[in-house]
């Protein structure tokens, strides 16, 4: 017998994931005459003739019993239209259709990056913010194995992926600096306006070093061409590329990532990366060190979702093994995107809309992932409390 997953009939019936859930467990209590079989303890929709005309029954009867009440009909506002372009919203569009999320990076473009830095620095002197710390404490233990793995007549470009604002390398190229010749610090982000937030500082901390950016999507665009050209002004240096503070860990294709990343590498070039540890008090532990609610919701309010009807949340997602924070509806929304060479998205009440996700790095799994990457794992160390770990890779030969 064949079936249906929620995504297909979702995008078949031009409704959200959620209001598939609904419809299942609508069959579940009699009150609508889908066709289900259980498959390993989950329901499953049949893909029949007779569901086909249910489903298309069941979507017509919610689009035509929405009142104004339960129901608002939103375009995107001016905000949103000059902050991303056409590409850009069309992906946030699909993503929030098929999903039922919006990716976090798209939050540090625009207001959100000043958002992230604003709380950066209040929290770093209220003291409630620990990751950075933990950060400059793991590179400081490293930098003589780093120092190893680069030849003394060698420069070195150090390539920051998702920059923030380098506080967490400030003290890392000051100490390397001491050691080995550094030829230029260049920031590599989505966001420019996050990007001026770290030429800035390192123009403050550093007027000498050379500065030079690239605004980049890690998921999608190719950092190929990127490193080459990072390297050409001086053939002999190497790129040292950092990924610091769990960035890496807010992608929801992490594999795809370190493939792009490792695909621009040579073989005298060093990856270093960190991220929390996926250990038991993590997975309960939400403490407000995981961004601001501004910059978590920001884009939401653009959309024309009335955010302070709706609920905030944070979770440890079980089945998706991550943690996650996200936005319940407060009534049903039809979003139009038709500009965006989209169409009207629907979403529904009390639909969970994931606006931030993190995956923790495992002890287990972590080999695995750097070899289907084309990475060797050349240096591993991590906190006393196993809070956070930083790695060192080099692309295999």
């Amino acid at each position: 017998m064949n079936y249906l997953t929620n995504t297909e009939v979702a995008k078949k019936y031009g409704v959200s994931k959620a209001a598939v859930t609904y419809w299942v467990d609508g069959s579940l209590e009699k009150k609508n005459n889908l066709e289900l079989e259980e498959v390993k303890g989950r329901y499953k929709i049949l893909d029949t003739e007779h569901n086909r005309a249910e489903m298309s029954r069941l979507a017509e009867t919610g689009k035509k019993y929405r009142s104004s009440v339960h129901h608002k009909e939103a375009i995107p506002d001016e905000h949103f239209a000059s902050t991303f372009s056409v590409n850009e919203a069309y992906e946030i569009a699909k993503d929030l259709e098929v999903n039922s999320e919006i990716d976090f990076k798209f939050t540090y473009k625009n207001g959100g990056a000043k958002f992230w830095d604003d709380y950066y620095t209040s929290s770093i002197k209220l003291g409630t913010y620990k990751t950075p710390a933990r950060v400059i404490n793991l590179l400081g233990q490293s930098l003589d194995i780093i120092a190893q793995r680069i030849n003394k007549n060698t420069f070195i470009n150090i390539v920051d992926l998702g920059p923030g604002n380098s506080h967490p390398v400030k003290k890392f190229i000051s100490e390397l600096s001491k050691i080995r010749k550094i030829n230029k610090y260049v920031s590599i982000d989505i966001s420019q306006e996050m990007i001026d937030i770290s030429s800035n500082n390192i123009a403050q901390w550093f007027p000498d070093l050379s500065f030079d950016s690239y605004v980049i999507d890690n998921d999608s665009g190719s950092l190929i061409n990127t490193f080459s050209d990072i390297r050409k002004d001086k053939l002999n240096s190497i790129n040292l590329i950092i990924d610091l503070g769990g960035t890496i860990g807010n992608h929801r294709d992490i594999n795809r990532v370190l493939k792009n990343i490792s695909g621009g590498m040579l073989g005298d070039d060093i990856f270093i990366l960190s991220n929390n540890s996926d250990i038991d008090n993590h997975r309960v532990s939400f403490s407000q060190n995981i961004s601001s609610t501004e910059q978590n919701t920001w884009i939401i309010k653009d959309l024309g979702i009335d955010m302070e009807l709706c609920q905030f949340f944070s979770k440890y997602n079980d089945e998706k093994e991550c943690k996650v924070k996200y936005v319940v509806l407060d009534k049903d929304y039809t979003i139009d995107f038709t500009s965006y060479n989209g169409r009207k998205v629907e979403l529904y009440k009390n639909q969970d809309i994931v606006v931030w996700r993190h995956y923790m790095t495992s002890t287990a799994n972590v080999f695995k992932e750097f070899d289907l990457s084309n990475l060797n794992l050349v240096a591993y160390n991590t906190e006393i409390d196993l809070s956070h770990v930083l790695m060192i890779c080099q692309v295999k030969a």
